[in-house]
């Protein structure tokens, strides 16, 4: 399986007409498909390994997620909040809990893909306001 170096860009969802996986898209313009539970471990501005395979599909490539490891974590700002070691459990409730409250103020549609968005939107915002712990990362990565 070929090997790639990606630094990642973005993250976009699946398509909300019945696609099934998201696009890793890298700083130089790479892309890499794969399941909403794998994109996920992804962070914008980290750099990973990234083992892929290729298929073909309406005669285009893609490249398939088969496994990766972090590199190197995104840099942060200069400003940034205290580091402070957070659980997966954290992070699950504060985002629920917000979720939740969009959802009631209208600010959320309940379907597939707004649900989608706004979670990755909101555990991004947690990530980048009270930190993540690498070692949870690198353990979910693992599996």
């Amino acid at each position: 399986m070929p090997i790639l170096t990606l630094t990642v860009a973005r993250i976009d969802p699946p398509r909300p007409n019945g696609g099934k996986n998201g696009k890793i898209v890298g700083t130089g313009g790479e892309m890499i498909y794969a399941p909403p539970s794998k994109t996920a471990k992804f962070m914008p501005g980290s750099t990973y390994e990234v083992d892929y395979s290729t298929s073909e599909w309406n005669g285009k490539n893609y490249n398939n997620l088969e496994s990766f490891h972090e590199v190197e974590t995104s840099k942060s700002s200069s400003i940034s909040a205290p580091q402070v070691r957070n659980s997966a459990k954290d992070e699950q409730i504060w985002v629920q809990g917000l979720l939740q409250a969009m959802i009631k103020a209208g600010k959320v549609e309940v379907d597939k893909q707004a649900l989608w968005s706004a979670t990755q939107m909101l555990r991004g915002l947690y990530r980048h306001t009270f930190g993540f712990d690498s070692v949870h990362q690198h353990l979910e990565a693992a599996e």
